[in-house]
């Protein structure tokens, strides 16, 4: 019942879409259409989502509580809201609706930090050093007992 009802009322915004299940192929075509990707999760480490609308250059609005607050300097790379304050994130999607033009700056930015912490190489020389401080606490701890 909530589905559905939240279906209709979004069939009623002719901005809003609800898309459903779709292809790695179609989310990356989704993407070229969408300005701004919204977040409001009360508990996501690191919300691919995110990291996706980073890498194509969109403003995001996330939750102080997901991993993706700390990469986000407010209003300059995206937007950071206070979870479950649903004040705050409507008054950040008005002020969105009406600086359109400051969007477009701030997902340039958004892709800047895709860049200088999310690509794959990144994303690797960062598990690899994760990884080897990991095996040297490992081999530390077994020498000592």
């Amino acid at each position: 019942d909530y589905c559905k009802k939240i279906k209709k009322m979004a069939s009623e915004i002719s901005s809003v879409k609800i898309w459903g299940e779709l292809t790695r192929c179609e989310i990356y075509k989704v993407f070229q259409k969408i300005d701004v990707v919204v977040c409001s999760s009360k508990e996501d480490m690191l919300p691919i989502v995110i990291t996706e609308s980073m890498m194509f250059g969109k403003a995001c609005i996330v939750t102080d509580v997901t991993g993706s607050a700390k990469y986000i300097q407010n209003g300059e790379n995206g937007f950071v809201v206070p979870v479950n304050d649903v004040q705050a994130l409507a008054e950040r999607m008005q002020w969105i609706i009406t600086n359109k033009e400051e969007i477009e700056k701030i997902g340039l930015a958004a892709r800047k930090t895709y860049e200088k912490y999310f690509t794959l190489d990144i994303l690797g020389q960062n598990l690899k050093q994760v990884l080897n401080e990991t095996m040297a606490e490992w081999r530390r701890t077994n020498r000592e007992t």
